[in-house]
């Protein structure tokens, strides 16, 4: 399964913002947001951009809806400064697996958010375009976080998913 994804950095990097003004952002934040994926701030001002941007991840429920998300345990991620600009400004330019799609063999589900700013539909279908035994569940209304923002369409499919794949046990001398 691939949840929130994509096949390089690039559409992250180069796009998110102008997606976020053209759906009505103030200028100032989809630049935030720029910065945010760049790497291009200081560590002590990582918290005060994560939290004016952090309504773009979940478009229908703000960041009422991200308080409400981290309250009840979602977003188990630990957030630290220093990673995060170091893969902003050193890991994240020119990454990409896309021309090694091709090579994932595996029955795969990628589940995404039609509202995601990061990862639009169209990134989400070229991912599945590209891999040979892919899936695409779009969740209308989500943003970056479909199972966290709509769970009762998320895991219905996810069930579905790993109810279809064949079980693959390890061959002997594998």
């Amino acid at each position: 399964m691939l949840v929130d994804t994509g096949a390089d950095a690039h559409w992250a990097r180069e796009n998110a913002p102008r997606l976020l003004r053209e759906r009505g952002w103030d200028p100032a934040k989809a630049d935030l947001v720029r910065r945010w994926f760049t790497g291009d701030f200081e560590p002590r001002e990582y918290f005060r951009i994560f939290w004016r941007v952090s309504s773009a991840y979940m478009p229908h429920h703000g960041f009422r809806g991200m308080l409400r998300e981290l309250a009840h345990g979602g977003w188990r991620t630990r957030m630290r400064r220093e990673p995060f600009l170091f893969a902003g400004r050193s890991l994240l330019p020119g990454w990409s697996v896309s021309d090694r799609l091709g090579e994932i063999s595996a029955p795969t589900l990628v589940v995404a958010g039609r509202e995601d700013f990061i990862f639009p539909p169209h990134c989400q279908a070229e991912l599945v375009a590209g891999l040979p035994h892919a899936e695409l569940l779009l969740v209308d209304e989500a943003g970056h976080s479909p199972h966290d923002e709509f769970p009762d369409q998320v895991l219905p499919a996810v069930r579905r998913f790993l109810s279809a794949v064949p079980d693959v046990r390890r061959r002997p001398g594998s």
